[in-house]
């Protein structure tokens, strides 16, 4: 006999953002007494969504690989917590028109000229402290929203990360550390957590964190988390992760 095809369940999800959707509830046609009536379902639970201009989207997705337990809450659980018994959601609704902070523009073109000063400032550090060793970025991410997302700009945190690595091979551990150690606090950077194979460091709320093992050291900068207050006239701020 040929293999069955796995059944298909509806899978909505919401948010505040269009890229940061969570599960909302699925629809498991299987449930109910006949294809019409699951469909009748899919086209209320959309409807229930768009009527509260909630960002959600849906999708069919096989339950081949779905734990049972997984397709939790269904409609009809998440309809009776949040449309009869009045639970409020936990996302909201867009609003007619969205209002950015005044800051919002500044703040990105911050953020922008920074990502790159701080990506070149942490390959200097590595080859001051490793002259002759080769120096390589292993990943650079953002910069990017590093908060949930929200119908409200200014509740929005974004920011950056980026790991440099150096291979000093015939450095120890502890040689790695004291090179770096020196050369961060000629470059005026406060040490916090010292152990034995890490290091931490930080200044004006940015952050460097070193793991080093025999012949390798991994320089991971950490980025402030910028976010642009409502607040007429005022400018963009930063806070520590």
């Amino acid at each position: 006999m040929p293999d069955q095809i796995p059944p298909r369940i509806w899978h909505f999800r919401y948010g505040e953002a269009y890229d940061d959707l969570r599960t909302a509830f699925y629809v498991d046609p299987r449930t109910y007494p006949n294809p019409d009536a699951a469909t009748v379902a899919v086209e209320a639970a959309r409807n229930a969504f768009s009527k509260l201009r909630i960002i959600s989207d849906m999708e069919l997705i096989d339950t081949k690989d779905l734990p049972e337990s997984l397709a939790r809450p269904s409609w009809e659980e998440f309809k009776q917590r949040h449309f009869v018994n009045g639970e409020p959601l936990p996302v909201r609704g867009r609003p007619d028109r969205v209002t950015l902070p005044p800051s919002w523009t500044a703040m990105h073109e911050e953020i922008r000229s920074a990502h790159p000063r701080f990506r070149a400032e942490l390959v200097r550090l590595a080859e001051t402290a490793f002259p002759g060793s080769p120096v390589m970025v292993r990943y650079d991410r953002g910069p990017l929203r590093r908060s949930a997302g929200s119908i409200d700009p200014s509740e929005e945190r974004f920011g950056f990360e980026i790991e440099v690595t150096a291979r000093p091979a015939d450095m120890s551990v502890e040689q790695i550390r004291e090179r770096l150690e020196r050369v961060l606090v000629d470059d005026g950077w406060t040490l916090a957590d010292p152990g034995e194979s890490t290091l931490r460091a930080i200044r004006d709320h940015h952050e460097i964190g070193v793991a080093a093992e025999p012949g390798d050291a991994f320089i991971v900068g950490k980025s402030p988390l910028y976010s642009a207050p409502s607040a007429p006239a005022t400018n963009w701020i930063t806070e520590p992760r």
